[in-house]
């Protein structure tokens, strides 16, 4: 860097730099510090887009550094600056001839070097390091190879290369491990009434891996957040234990490393890097079952894990034992830990969520249209932030504001009108019909099974079919408040979703009422 470049970086952020720099040394093994953080140096700061560039001495550290160290680097600098910051890591030939040999290894994985196929992936990527990198050096623990873009590799003494041998993170990519999404975290995660004990036990065992809640358990419909939170505790984990093994898979993942695992002879790579993890996050793990392989796998890598102490977290669409094939000692060792499941979010989190969204991509979002969106959609979190995102696409693109008008115009193909002649009164005697019950057992204060579930009908038919707000709803079957009818309205939507016999009881109910 040159004094020129020096002086158009403001010194507040030098010191930050330099105070980041001072973290990172105690937080790093100093091996790791060394190779590739001690010589990271800033090139550029634009305190308008409040972006960095940080130059690195090879293209190999530019993408190690991004891929393994920028969250844990910008969490530091964003603590020290007190605002958020970007930062962007390149490449400077001109400061290569300062770089220290690079260590190469990560952390130990277990790796037969005699298997061909093995050592040819080793000896491709060390050959890819090295014209890379032409005239350094590159240290594996106490073996030093002298780099050249004429090494010969069939003199390469792999004697030394043994099995309690560090390897490049390629080996650790190669036997399948997914990148945590930086942008899910529990900073971001609205909580409400459906999640708050899913969120707080994600936290704590976030904070205390393998100590708490081991395994985690979290069960909910498509699209409530359970790959969020999945995501949020490995994005704490790393940033307290950056040197933590955290892998995130889903079931089609792992049971496709089994299936190329046995297809090919490498079951026994494949145990040993997955069974030396910190913490496992599986997603969507019902459709590991149901396969023996699989599932035997997974109940052997599960008993290693948890004898080690070390996390495994789990999300399913269903309770443990709703979960077609799953075997018996599998559902005993889930209840060791805790189950917990995540729900619909309620009206007042739908509105939270559609607020965050719209504050962080600079969104106007008129209350009452929030209201009109969290009424309308409640099924899932994803729907919701999706019907943001086409709102706003919509108005950017005719140069129109987000309004009621535009909200009924764009959404009116996903709804059907709202049925004018019908009454409330009209629904309430559809649904007593049906269940062999008075209207008036409806609106009573009663809460038994057989009074309750057709009320909740009742209420949900009265939303879909009327054009009465909440209140108005239940008002009308017997003063109860908004929140009941709200409440009403999401137990009925989350049944349709799975459960055939409220389907058809629906579909009666209506034929009935609008012939």
């Amino acid at each position: 860097m040159t004094d020129n470049t020096i002086k158009t970086i403001s010194s507040s952020f030098i010191e930050a730099w330099d105070q980041c720099l001072i973290k990172l040394q105690k937080q790093l093994n100093p091996q790791v510090f060394k190779s590739y953080i001690e010589n990271l140096v800033i090139e550029d700061f634009d305190e308008n887009q409040k972006t960095a560039v940080i130059y690195t001495q090879s293209k190999f550290i530019s993408k190690y550094v991004d891929q393994h160290f920028k969250y844990l680097i910008t969490s530091n600098l964003n603590d020290i600056l007190g605002y958020d910051v970007n930062l962007r890591f390149v490449e400077n030939p001109n400061i290569k001839k300062e770089q220290p040999p690079i260590t190469i290894v990560k952390r130990p994985v277990s790796v037969d070097i005699q298997n061909s196929n093995i050592r040819q992936d080793l000896e491709q990527n060390l050959q890819n390091n090295f014209s890379q990198n032409n005239n350094q050096s590159f240290i594996s623990q106490n073996n030093t190879i002298s780099g050249n873009n004429n090494i010969n590799f069939q003199s390469l003494n792999t004697n030394n290369l043994n099995k309690n041998h560090q390897y490049t993170n390629y080996y650790h990519e190669k036997l399948g491990v997914n990148t945590i999404n930086r942008n899910y975290t529990f900073s971001n995660f609205i909580v409400g009434n459906n999640s708050a004990l899913c969120h707080g036990a994600a936290k704590c065992v976030a904070e205390k891996p393998g100590e708490v809640y081991n395994p985690l358990f979290i069960y909910g419909g498509s699209g409530l957040g359970k790959t969020h939170l999945l995501h949020a505790i490995g994005n704490e984990v790393l940033a307290n234990h950056p040197d933590y093994e955290v892998v995130y898979l889903t079931s089609e993942q792992f049971v496709n490393y089994v299936v190329n695992g046995i297809s090919f002879g490498k079951m026994k790579d494949f145990k040993e890097r997955i069974r030396n993890v910190n913490v496992l996050l599986i997603d969507d793990i019902q459709f590991l079952f149901g396969k023996p392989s699989t599932q035997e796998e997974f109940f052997n890598t599960f008993n290693v894990l948890y004898n080690a102490r070390h996390q495994i977290v789990m999300t399913s669409d269903k309770m443990p034992r709703d979960i077609p094939g799953i075997e018996e000692r599998l559902l005993t060792r889930f209840s060791w830990g805790l189950i917990t499941d995540i729900q619909v979010p309620d009206f007042e989190t739908r509105v939270a969520i559609l607020n965050r969204k719209a504050e962080n991509e600079n969104i106007y979002l008129d209350e009452n249209v929030a209201h009109w969106i969290a009424e309308h959609i409640f099924s899932n979190v994803r729907e919701l932030e999706g019907a943001l995102t086409r709102l706003h696409a919509v108005s950017s693109l005719q140069h129109v504001p987000i309004n009621i008008e535009l909200v009924e115009n764009v959404f009116q193909y996903l709804y059907k009108p709202k049925k004018i002649n019908l009454t409330v009164d009209d629904i309430k005697g559809a649904v007593a019909n049906h269940f062999n019950i008075k209207a008036s057992d409806i609106i009573s204060k009663r809460r038994t099974r057989n009074l309750s579930f057709p009320r909740h009908i009742a209420m949900y038919l009265c939303r879909k079919h009327t054009t009465c707000s909440y209140p108005e709803i239940g008002a009308k079957f017997g003063g109860r408040d908004h929140s009941s009818v709200i409440h009403a309205t999401n137990v009925v939507t989350k049944k349709l979703e799975d459960d055939i016999e409220v389907q058809k009881m629906i579909k009666e109910i209506e034929k009935r009422l609008l012939n």
